[in-house]
């Protein structure tokens, strides 16, 4: 994954000036409003989006481990989620009636100033994966997410069933 010049100088010095404000959004029909917001920043935060508008980003501590780099075959992005709340945990296990469904995550990067100027995403478009394994203990919530993998689609990708072809059925 690709950063720019400021964030890697932010990540090599920490200045006391600017910060980076790591967040993701996790979609499913389970959650409300279909996507929650989360962040690595105390107290929450809001943030402006790529396509205009604004997400309020609830604080849920989190460390992330994205992809090295761009040019491998597969991006992987691993996260492990503090399970601080049993709320979580219930919505995992809401969405296990739902396997058909993957759970999209968006990560984002954002740099903010104390001068209080407007945080600027610095991964524009963001980088869009999808939930491909989940292992929940007492502790933490880990997954990783990575691209659509197009080995475990159907093939061929319609089912030809006797409901959509009355005619096959003898």
């Amino acid at each position: 994954m690709a950063i720019s010049e400021e964030l890697k100088r932010i990540y090599a010095s920490a200045p006391t000036d600017s910060y980076y404000v790591e967040t993701l959004s996790l979609a499913h029909p389970v959650f409300e409003n279909g996507i929650s917001y989360f962040t690595n920043l105390n107290g929450g935060w809001v943030g402006n989006l790529e396509g205009g508008g604004q997400a309020a980003y609830q604080y849920l501590p989190f460390v992330t481990l994205p992809p090295a780099s761009a040019d491998e075959a597969a991006l992987t992005l691993q996260v492990a989620l503090d399970n601080s709340s049993r709320a979580l945990m219930e919505t995992l296990e809401n969405m296990s009636t739902t396997p058909q469904q993957p759970i999209e995550v968006v990560y984002r990067i954002y740099i903010g100033s104390s001068a209080g100027a407007s945080p600027i995403l610095q991964n524009d478009p963001p980088l869009k994966l999808w939930v491909s394994s989940v292992l929940a203990t007492q502790d933490a919530v880990n997954f990783s997410a990575t691209t659509a993998n197009l080995r475990d689609l159907p093939f061929p990708r319609q089912l030809y069933t006797t409901a959509l072809y009355p005619g096959l059925e003898r």
